[in-house]
C-alpha cells in the first residue's frame, strides 16, 4: 500500500509540476505579446505623428503646384500617345505598300517565269522583245505605281493626324 500511496504522491507531484511549467509558459508568451503588441502601438503612434506633421505643414501652393505638374505630365503623355498612333499608322501603311510590292513583284515573277516555259513553234522563228524598253517601260510603270502610292499614303497620313490632334487651350 505504500508503494500505491507514493506512486499516487509523485504523479500528483508531476501533473502539478506540468501544469505549473504549461501556465508559466502561457504567461511567457502572452508578456512577449503585449511587448510586441506596445512596439508596433509606438511605431503607429510615430508615423501618424509624422503624417499628421506633414499635413499641417501642406499649404494650397503646394497642392497648386503638384496639380500643375500632373497636368503637364498629362499633357506630354497625350503627345507621346498622339505621336505613338502616327507611328502606328505609318507602319500600317508600310505593311499595306509591301504586301502590294510583294504582290506586284509576284505578278511579274509569275508572268516571266510563264515566258520562258512557253514551248516555241519550230515554225515561227523566235522573236526577241526588245529588252532595254520593256524592261524600261516596266521601271517606269512600277515607279509611277510606287509613287502614286506613296503620294495617296501620305495624303491618307496628313489627314489621320489632323484628325487626331489635341484641342488647344
Amino acid at each position: 500500500m505504500t508503494l500505491f500511496i507514493s506512486m499516487i504522491l509523485i504523479s500528483c507531484v508531476g501533473l502539478g509540476t506540468a501544469f505549473w511549467y504549461l501556465m508559466n509558459r502561457r504567461q511567457k508568451k502572452k508578456r512577449l505579446e503585449l511587448r510586441l503588441l506596445g512596439g508596433r502601438t509606438h511605431l503607429l503612434g510615430e508615423e501618424i505623428a509624422l503624417s499628421l506633421e506633414s499635413l499641417q505643414n501642406f499649404s494650397n501652393q503646394n497642392l497648386k503646384a503638384q496639380h500643375d505638374d500632373a497636368l503637364e505630365a498629362l499633357d506630354q503623355l497625350h503627345l507621346l500617345l498622339v505621336e505613338r498612333q502616327a507611328h502606328l499608322l505609318n507602319s500600317e501603311d508600310l505593311i499595306h505598300l509591301q504586301n502590294y510590292k510583294i504582290s506586284v513583284l509576284k505578278a511579274i515573277f509569275a508572268d516571266d517565269i510563264a515566258d520562258h516555259l512557253e514551248i516555241p513553234n519550230p515554225a515561227v522563228t523566235p522573236v526577241h522583245p526588245p529588252t532595254t524598253e520593256a524592261s524600261s517601260s516596266h521601271q517606269r510603270d512600277r515607279a509611277n505605281v510606287e509613287d502614286q502610292l506613296l503620294s495617296k499614303i501620305s495624303q491618307l497620313n496628313k489627314g489621320k493626324t489632323a484628325e487626331k490632334k489635341p484641342p488647344e487651350k
